[in-house]
């Protein structure tokens, strides 16, 4: 067969189209992600938050808070660690009994946001 046409990305065995040699299968997969802008990725985070403070003393795993807002759980991971460093939410390793989970975090918002949600609602 023809060299040219068809040509093999050595690391991952992948067949590359003609005209993207060079570039990974990440390369391409990422792409053809939809960017979302700014203000929307916020409105997430509100959801997220929103989904936080009713669910508050229950601690919902990344997956459960990913299906409830109907997003992909590495996205809402990624918003959840930005929301950490904003300070709103705090994300817990631990199971009651003291072990570490080995992959999944828990999450809950932190109490002095906890409370000024709580006196908005009252309001």
């Amino acid at each position: 067969m023809n060299n040219k046409i068809k040509q093999y990305n050595k690391k991952q065995n992948t067949k590359i189209k003609k005209g993207n040699k060079g570039k990974t299968k990440q390369d391409l997969e990422n792409k053809n992600k939809m960017r979302l802008s700014q203000s929307k990725k916020d409105k997430i985070a509100e959801q997220v938050l929103s989904f936080l403070y009713q669910n508050f003393p229950k601690q919902p795993f990344t997956a459960e808070i990913a299906r409830e807002i109907a997003r992909d759980e590495e996205f809402i991971k990624k918003i959840l660690f930005q929301l950490k460093e904003k300070g709103p939410c705090n994300p817990n390793k631990k199971n009651p009994k003291g072990q570490v989970f080995s992959r999944r975090l828990k999450w809950r918002l932190t109490n002095k946001v906890y409370d000024i949600y709580h006196s908005k609602q009252s309001q």
